[in-house]
């Protein structure tokens, strides 16, 4: 059962694409002005619009401040943008937010200037089962650890990456839209502490298992903190 990579096949023979090194975010440019002048967009103003707020500033109440613009890019990709215009509400800058076709927030404007929405390791909200209930600070711990680690062969980000390729369930391989991705997962997935289990627990460690949920189709992934050091390792995944 906890035979490393029961799966290994699939990450030593599949012949994948290297990381893009952009991302979705990099298509508007620096600011908001560069979005709306670029030749690759053909940018739709639908003026003033009532709209709840998507950013901190406004702690989400709904305002007429924003002006609402249409973009579509010549690839065909489809975005919404909502920034201000008037220095009541902004005090002179731009300020505002960026979404996708799905109306998901993938960038901030902040005094004119986009910036990408990135995913945290906060942001991972998955269900925890009996006694983990109790290690919070472990479970934040393989939280960070989870979202920093990129290591294509040993880490959640790069099983994450390979499935989604192997499938072609988005062309989109960036590393934004993949860690998006995962920690959507992670918020479908349950971790739970593992006690007295044949050649994993000792007295040194302590060992999590992690039910990855990518929509249904569940491998399991294995971490282990060192107890006296508090160091975080990924063991593997049985898919």
């Amino acid at each position: 059962m906890y035979s490393s990579f029961k799966n290994s096949i699939l990450f030593m023979t599949l012949v994948f694409s290297s990381l893009s090194s952009g991302t979705e975010t990099d298509l508007f440019g620096e600011t908001i002005q560069d979005l709306l002048n670029s030749q690759d967009f053909t940018s739709i103003s639908h003026g003033k619009h009532l709209v709840r707020a998507k950013i901190s500033f406004f702690t989400n109440k709904e305002t007429l401040c924003f002006t609402k613009t249409a973009h579509t890019h010549t690839t065909g990709r489809n975005f919404t943008s909502y920034h201000t215009t008037e220095d009541k509400c902004d005090g002179g800058n731009s300020i505002g937010w960026i979404e996708n076709s799905k109306n998901e927030k993938i960038a901030e404007i902040s005094d004119s200037f986009i910036y990408p929405n990135q995913k945290s390791h906060e942001d991972i909200n998955w269900m925890v089962k009996g006694k983990a209930k109790n290690e919070e600070e472990d479970l934040n711990k393989i939280k960070n650890h989870i979202h920093s680690s990129r290591n294509l062969w040993t880490s959640l980000f790069g099983y994450t990456l390979v499935s989604l390729e192997a499938n072609d369930l988005t062309k989109d391989l960036s590393e934004e839209n993949i860690l998006n991705i995962m920690v959507k997962y992670l918020n479908q997935s349950s971790i739970e502490l593992l006690e007295n289990v044949e050649g994993l627990t000792n007295e040194k460690d302590k060992f999590f298992q992690l039910k990855y949920n990518m929509e249904g189709f569940i491998p399991y992934a294995y971490y282990s903190i060192d107890a006296k050091t508090g160091q975080v390792d990924f063991i593997q995944i049985d898919d």
